[in-house]
């Protein structure tokens, strides 16, 4: 779907919701939220890309424990946006569409984004439960 088709949707949503109170500004609307799906819709597609790595290493023992979490994130973003580039290269053979490096960017950073909180909420989890004395799963295994 193109920005034309969202256009529509939204001037519909935006008529229903408001009247023609300022009806001009539903270009602007539809441009930001197309941008802020993208952010955060390639954001997930980033943690799921860093669930796939980090379950991969640690099941392989490609990595050293320490290594794990960064090694994860960093192909999860390098994957994201990957898959960014491809998707902005398809785009450039459907009619009515663009190509753009500048979307492919903004994907990579959902993902840089979201990637980096859930490694910031798991680092805070995992103080919590050693400040509480609870023990991780594996170092139950290993006592």
């Amino acid at each position: 779907m193109g920005g034309s088709h969202t256009q529509i949707v939204v001037n519909a949503v935006w008529k229903t919701a408001f009247g023609k109170w300022h009806a001009d500004l539903t270009g602007e609307i539809n441009g930001v939220s197309r941008k802020v799906g993208h952010f955060f819709g390639y954001g997930i597609i980033g943690l799921i890309f860093r669930n796939a790595w980090f379950k991969s290493a640690k099941a392989f023992s490609w990595v050293e424990k320490r290594w794990l979490v960064p090694f994860a994130a960093f192909l999860a973003i390098v994957s994201t946006f990957s898959v960014g580039c491809l998707d902005e290269c398809h785009q450039m053979f459907l009619p009515g569409r663009v190509g753009c490096l500048h979307d492919a960017l903004l994907d990579t950073g959902g993902a840089i984004f979201l990637v980096f909180v859930f490694w910031a909420i798991q680092d805070r989890k995992r103080s919590q439960n050693a400040a509480n004395g609870y023990l991780s799963t594996d170092a139950m295994r290993a006592g």
